[in-house]
């Protein structure tokens, strides 16, 4: 008997020359190999194209909807203006400090800070103003509604700029660019409203105050007139009219006080008014409160009114001492609204801008009053002196003091006043808004929305994920082996090859060289690894059998036979299905006479057998079905039967019943040396995997490994680029560098898989 488990084979070519190994290895190296992938990405990929059809269906099913849904949205236009704000506003005149309603007209009209504008031009007013003033046609077909809606009008600020963007959106471009436009005139025509009725309000109260001071002045003058006239007082003496004016002076200065005192309660209710009109739903409530320092800085500022006006009686106003004393007055004029104001309004991140500028506006107003009357209260002490002076003076000159200084002090009045009403009228006329117009917003000539090619990038990621999920899920219930990983980890034994899918059209068994290389090569490992697992048997058994029907077990014995046959041994093939043969179909043999034949006796051994059309390859066909499979299997003449076949052939190979739901494989098995499990890739159920290996173990079968059958060469990319690879080496026959002579190959088997 020859020994079996030689590790390489040896073939030749037409001049009976061999390949060294360091060809083979030049070879290698001028063939590059892929590194395969990672085995998790293997698995998921596998997973994918045995789901395709799930895959592409779902993927197409997600494009169609969002292809759908992408057409049948209708489309929106969008436009944006460009608005940059005046951080600066130095718009309005710089009045002097007499009158304090004029001055703090350029507190309401300043310009506000960036955010403050987004939500003046945010607000409900300027937006539905906007609306409102797009054309009733356009304003339908491009809104498609009575009132503007919330998607329609975006406000936003340029980061690190003065710039503010309005972005309108509809369904009609020239309805889009007419709203931005419209957001950002309505904005600026309220804004300059605003201002405007600020210093219209301050020139109003000017002209007021002119008209009575233009009365007074001249029934003062008339009253002088006629005075001179009766009592023939022309030219008081030097210290007369020094007293006068001295008194003039402080009379001008009261009066001015208490005209500003009297323009600050007016101003104080119009922003009081303005602050009870401003809505209450964006307000918090807002507390006056006294600082306890404000007391003191009064006292302080009565002290230095009544050291000024004991001055007058001995200085001048433009003399050092009273300059140097209305510095120090003006200092506690200006720390006492430093104080009122830090303790007047609080303020919420809610408020309204305008109403928390009204509220500041309303707090040094009461300042800037408590101020003036303590000043006043200061003149009148001062004026009261000068009169108990002049009460000592003869009448009719004091009579014509008093007139003199009336006269003196309205025309003063007069024209200080009318200087500031001239101002505030140019004002008025010259007011600009805190912001203007850089870009208007034109029509779009393609929609914003539906974004197609972003909706179909998209759904095509969404279908991608849907449909890889629905692989995995589907795969996760089905029950059926697909990766070798779960054969193996099922079967508790090693996948010895992997045997591709042959289609119905093609042929079943190998015929040497001609067949297909992947087909061919997958026999030659099986064959390897057989041999390496029994190599201390002179002479072998084994058995093939399956989990179920339909799995290829028998084209898997009568390949593994022709295999075995092509390395020189004598085979025979058995076939001990007797409940469904296939192997007579496959070799094109009848099974008159068989297996059945020769244990029932009514057959001889060398009748049965016959001969293949592949060389030092016998077969023993089943033979006609018999009642008791198990029986005849398990019968003494069946197991000496075996012992003489093994005497007779190198390698003896029974295809055997599957082993779930069937008894004879328990049988055979303990006759054989070794058993072959087969397992359909996407065929054989796991459950169905489990029993046949259970079976086996319970019966203690000498299990060499698995046989996977029926891969899809698409499905499992890696393995058989591996093969691919292999046939190349195998079919290049390179001339040699030195002679020219071609070399036969020398094929190396891959080491057995634990």
């Amino acid at each position: 008997m020859k020994r079996f488990g030689t590790n390489n084979e040896t073939e030749h070519n037409g001049n009976g020359k061999s390949v060294s190994d360091d060809g083979i290895d030049k070879l290698v190296s001028q063939r590059q190999f892929n590194e395969p992938e990672t085995e998790e990405l293997r698995e998921y990929i596998d997973i994918l194209y045995r789901r395709r059809k799930i895959v592409v269906f779902t993927l197409l099913a997600i494009l169609i909807i969002g292809i759908v849904y992408t057409l049948t949205r209708t489309p929106i236009y969008e436009s944006s203006a460009r608005i940059v704000v005046v951080t600066n506003n130095n718009t309005s005149p710089q009045l002097g400090d007499n009158i304090q309603m004029i001055n703090d007209l350029r507190a309401l009209v300043r310009s506000r800070s960036i955010d403050t504008q987004l939500e003046i031009i945010s607000s409900p007013d300027v937006l539905n103003n906007a609306f409102e003033n797009i054309d009733p046609k356009l304003r339908a077909k491009g809104f498609r509604s009575d009132h503007l809606p919330s998607w329609a009008c975006k406000v936003s600020a340029k980061k690190n700029t003065d710039i503010i963007i309005v972005t309108a959106r509809a369904f009609d471009p020239k309805a889009a660019a007419e709203l931005a436009n419209n957001v950002s005139k309505s904005y600026f025509e309220q804004d300059l409203e605003r201002s405007r009725r600020a210093t219209r309000q301050a020139r109003e109260y000017a002209e007021e105050q002119l008209a009575v001071l233009h009365r007074d002045l001249a029934k003062a003058n008339t009253e002088l007139s006629e005075y001179k006239r009766k009592t023939g007082l022309i030219a008081p003496d030097a210290q007369i009219s020094k007293i006068a004016e001295r008194m003039a002076n402080l009379q001008m200065e009261i009066d001015a006080v208490q005209a500003n005192i009297a323009a600050g309660r007016n101003d104080l209710e119009a922003t009081k008014q303005g602050i009870l009109q401003e809505k209450a739903d964006v307000i918090t409530s807002s507390t006056i409160t006294r600082n306890p320092l404000f007391d003191e800085v009064v006292t302080r500022l009565d002290r230095l009114q009544s050291q000024r006006a004991e001055m007058l009686q001995e200085y001048t106003p433009q003399s050092r001492e009273i300059r140097a004393l209305d510095e120090r007055i003006k200092i506690e004029e200006e720390r006492l609204k430093t104080v009122a104001g830090n303790v007047v309004a609080s303020r919420t991140e809610s408020r309204n801008p305008i109403r928390d500028s009204l509220l500041k506006r309303y707090a040094e107003g009461i300042a800037t009053n408590a101020a003036l009357t303590a000043r006043n209260r200061a003149l009148l002490y001062a004026m009261n002196s000068q009169k108990t002076f002049l009460a000592t003076l003869p009448e009719k000159e004091r009579k014509l003091t008093d007139l003199i200084q009336s006269v003196e002090l309205l025309k003063g009045t007069y024209q200080n006043l009318s200087q500031r009403y001239y101002s505030l009228l140019l004002s008025e006329r010259a007011m600009i808004p805190n912001g203007q117009l850089i870009s208007k917003a034109a029509p779009s000539s393609t929609p914003t929305y539906p974004n197609k090619k972003r909706n179909f990038a998209l759904f095509f990621v969404l279908g991608i994920m849907i449909a890889s999920i629905a692989a995995v899920t589907i795969e996760k219930l089905d029950v059926r082996v697909h990766d070798q990983q779960s054969v193996e980890q099922i079967a508790n034994t090693p996948v010895l090859t992997l045997v591709p899918k042959v289609a119905e059209t093609s042929k079943k068994l190998i015929e040497g060289k001609s067949s297909d290389s992947k087909l061919l090569e997958s026999f030659r490992i099986l064959r390897s690894n057989i041999l390496f697992s029994i190599i201390d048997h002179d002479t072998v058994l084994i058995a093939v059998t399956s989990a179920g029907p339909s799995e290829g077990k028998s084209t898997v014995s009568a390949n593994l036979a022709i295999a075995m046959a092509m390395d020189g041994k004598k085979v025979l093939l058995i076939d001990g299905d007797m409940r469904k043969p296939n192997l007579h179909n496959l070799f094109g043999m009848t099974r008159e006479n068989g297996l059945s034949s020769v244990i029932a006796g009514s057959c001889r051994q060398e009748d049965a057998i016959k001969a293949t059309h592949v060389q030092n390859l016998d077969l023993l066909p089943s033979g006609p079905t018999p009642p008791n499979a198990p029986e005849m299997l398990n019968s003494r003449h069946c197991r000496n039967l075996l012992e003489h076949l093994k005497s007779i052939y190198d390698i003896v190979i029974i295809d055997c019943p599957p082993c779930v739901g069937l008894s004879d494989v328990q049988v055979v098995s303990t006759l054989a040396d070794g058993v072959v499990l087969v397992v359909a890739m996407n065929e054989t159920r796991k459950p169905h995997l489990k029993i046949a290996s259970h079976v086996l173990s319970r019966v203690s079968a000498p299990l060499i490994g698995v046989v996977l059958n029926k891969i899809d060469s698409l499905g499992n990319s890696y393995y058989y680029k591996y093969y691919s690879n292999y046939t190349y080496l195998e079919s290049c026959q390179k001339t040699s560098p030195k002679n020219g002579k071609r070399r036969k190959t020398i094929k190396r088997w891959p080491a057995f898989k634990s």
